[in-house]
């Protein structure tokens, strides 16, 4: 796989992206690209009157530009419109689920909680936590 570098700004998101973030969520992807870099690239059509389209990573992109991030790590492809459709929902749609033993035996519970799981998602007895809204971050009781 040969990862080519290229302006975010050169990227064209897909009209058809029905992914969506929150702000809460977008400002953590924020802060952890910040710290990190984008550590995953962006899947960029090349297909003839598709070129620069992005299939996969339309947060990662805006995020850069957002930071001022002069190039971003792409993976070109090249697919028909349909086939760009395809791979855009399964590459969203496509997770796996947490193996909830190795997330308590191998991490700590306030890590995880840093790195933006919430006590629900981690078991703790709901009755028992203050609500947090998981777009704003606000605590409700």
């Amino acid at each position: 796989m040969k990862i080519t570098h290229l302006a975010p700004s050169r990227l064209l998101p897909a009209a058809y992206n029905p992914r969506q973030i929150g702000k809460k969520a977008y400002s953590d992807l924020k802060a952890d690209i910040a710290q990190h870099g984008i550590l995953q690239p962006i899947v960029v059509n090349m297909y003839p009157s598709r070129e620069y389209t992005v299939i996969s990573g339309h947060q990662r992109r805006q995020v850069a530009i957002d930071l001022g991030i002069k190039q971003v790590p792409c993976y070109f492809v090249k697919f028909t419109e349909q086939q760009e459709k395809e791979v855009n929902i399964k590459q969203n749609k496509l997770g796996g689920k947490w193996d909830m033993d190795k997330l308590a035996n191998w991490y700590e519970a306030e890590d995880l909680q840093e790195w933006g799981f919430s006590q629900v998602q981690l078991g703790f007895n709901i009755d028992k936590l203050p609500l947090t809204c998981e777009c704003c971050g606000q605590t409700k009781k």
